[in-house]
């Protein structure tokens, strides 16, 4: 989604120079390490640039907790992981887990 944005936001820029030559103002999306949490029946494999590779049961509930992280809150005070995020931000704030009214 961060992506995203940033892409849009430069391409409206680019169509704003064709059409008024306006000098753009684009934005950058700053490095991001490689980082993957994959769930692997009950345990969970990981990699990120501090902790290197990782796996087990122990992974799993930190990346995903019990359900996957589908039904987890944001933690902002305990230094929340991607995967987390991911999950949540897929599941809660996209709300793809309720039903269409």
């Amino acid at each position: 989604m961060h992506m995203g944005y940033l892409i849009s936001y430069n391409i409206h820029q680019r169509m704003l120079q064709n059409l008024s030559g306006h000098r753009p103002e684009l934005l950058t999306l700053d490095p991001i390490p490689p980082m993957i949490g994959l769930a692997v029946g009950r345990e969970a494999v990981a990699y990120d640039p501090e902790g290197g590779m990782k796996s087990g049961e122990d992974v799993m509930k930190l990346y995903f907790g019990d359900d996957l992280g589908f039904s987890s809150k944001l933690d902002r005070t305990n230094g929340v992981n991607l995967a987390k995020i991911t999950a949540l931000v897929c599941w809660n704030w996209m709300r793809l887990g309720e039903k269409d009214t």
